[in-house]
């Protein structure tokens, strides 16, 4: 979308949380889509119309939901240098 090439260290190897640990990737494509795998954080079904994020750098994947609500918070304020003078050098 920027218009930049991509360089391989940018991009991040995306892991999914099968909904059941231990299956095989052929007992994992038997499934139905929509319980085949789960959100990371909060175990919600990933289905195909579930919109998704990526974490950094850990490549988890979790729902857009638990990244508004739990992840964003943007009623914290961030730390910049005017409201925390003391840690600033």
């Amino acid at each position: 979308m920027s218009g930049r090439r991509l360089r391989l260290a940018q991009l991040v190897g995306v892991r999914f949380c099968p909904a059941e640990p231990g299956l095989s990737p052929g007992q994992l494509l038997a499934r139905d889509p929509g319980e085949r795998y789960v959100c990371a954080v909060t175990r919600d079904p990933l289905g195909n119309h579930t919109p998704c994020a990526v974490l950094r750098p850990s490549g988890s994947v979790v729902t857009l939901e638990c990244v508004e609500r739990l992840i964003h918070t943007p009623d914290l304020p961030h730390l910049t240098p005017e409201l925390t003078p003391e840690l600033t050098p």
